[in-house]
């Protein structure tokens, strides 16, 4: 019996990173931070990385409830997007509120993708179309389907953008999390 070994085709970058030897590429992912120490106003978090990150306290307002401090937050954790895990000054780069906005924008999806009929508004122009705000949620409008009409365009895409309308969602792609909307009905403008 012969047994092939498929690696040999490969270089070897590709196959040490198959081996799972590799470093990990968390950059733009969320790394827990654990809060060690407290000194004055600055908290000191350990993430895994090779050094423990400093923030000062008024940053770190989800450790705390509003207006109100914790006399020990020794051991509490928080959620931190890893931007860069090495700046040029051998420092990882964090954001502390991208975690909130994300877990938002999960919810605002949740809430928006299973829905048939909308409210939204035109947020600007984009290629081929407009992108369309809808309940924290950015969806697609193509000019075939915002019922442009022939005479008096800019009035008719100044009033989309400052007043909501009924849109229909007419596809949605839930690995790219995009939503193609139509308009419903025709703006009747009063003259």
């Amino acid at each position: 019996m012969v047994i092939k070994n498929d690696c040999l085709k490969d270089n070897f970058k590709s196959m040490f990173r198959f081996s799972g030897f590799s470093k990990p590429i968390i950059e733009g992912s969320f790394v827990e931070g654990v809060v060690v120490s407290k000194q004055k106003h600055v908290m000191t978090l350990y993430t895994g990385l090779k050094t423990t990150t400093q923030f000062l306290d008024k940053e770190l307002k989800s450790l705390t409830e509003k207006n109100q401090e914790i006399s020990n937050p020794i051991g509490k954790k928080t959620q931190l997007y890893l931007h860069n895990i090495e700046n040029p000054d051998g420092e990882a780069v964090f954001n502390l509120h991208m975690y909130h906005q994300h877990v938002k924008a999960l919810i605002a999806w949740d809430r928006v993708h299973k829905l048939k009929f909308v409210k939204g508004i035109v947020l600007n122009t984009v290629n081929g179309g407009f992108s369309v705000g809808i309940g924290g949620v950015v969806a697609f409008l193509p000019k075939s389907r915002a019922k442009l009409p022939n005479i008096n365009k800019k009035e008719y895409i100044s009033h989309l953008m400052h007043n909501y309308h009924l849109y229909k969602i007419i596809k949605v792609n839930y690995d790219r999390r995009n939503i193609i909307v139509s308009l419903v009905n025709n703006v009747i403008k009063k003259s």
